[in-house]
């Protein structure tokens, strides 16, 4: 936590514009245009899409001015979500830091309306060497996807740019 939080003044120079944009654009594809009730799991500074911010560092939901409503918590435990919340979530550049991705995964399950979406986002390449260093999760495109499997049907999984996409029903 703390170490986001003396990030939260540069994460949003740490992803280029064009990236975002590519990000933004991809999430619109996969989740359409409806108006959907979404969690955004560790979104920093930052939401892609109209959503509800999740995120272990206050500092950071301080400065995301692009979210519906602002949740402080530990992403590793069981949230304060009810069963069956929303529509989609949405984990961009989050689950390469954080140690339980079971528990992770198994709330995002929880959370989720039963036909609902789970959207990751993670980068083949690493943020930078700094956030490299934070790492908890260091895994291949099909390792991940292994992972998720244990909890979802992952309906796709496609690499863009040095990003990997997987989207779970």
């Amino acid at each position: 936590e703390a170490f986001w939080n003396c990030e939260a003044f540069m994460w949003r120079r740490k992803i280029d514009m064009e990236k975002r944009k590519l990000i933004r654009n991809e999430l619109q594809k996969i989740l359409g245009a409806n108006d959907l009730k979404n969690l955004d799991i560790g979104c920093g500074s930052y939401c892609y899409v109209p959503s509800i911010a999740f995120d272990c560092s206050k500092k950071m939901l301080q400065l995301n001015d692009s979210s519906l409503k602002k949740v402080c918590g530990d992403l590793e435990k069981k949230w304060p979500f009810e069963t069956n919340s929303f529509s989609s979530i949405t984990a961009i550049f989050v689950l390469n830091y954080l140690e339980n991705i079971d528990s992770v995964i198994s709330e995002a399950k929880r959370v989720l309306f039963e036909l609902g979406k789970f959207v990751v986002v993670i980068s083949s390449k690493g943020v930078s060497e700094l956030h490299q260093l934070q790492e908890k999760q260091s895994k291949d495109q099909l390792t991940w996807k292994q992972e998720f499997l244990k909890y979802f049907d992952v309906v796709n999984c496609y690499d863009k740019e040095d990003l990997w996409f997987f989207v779970c029903e």
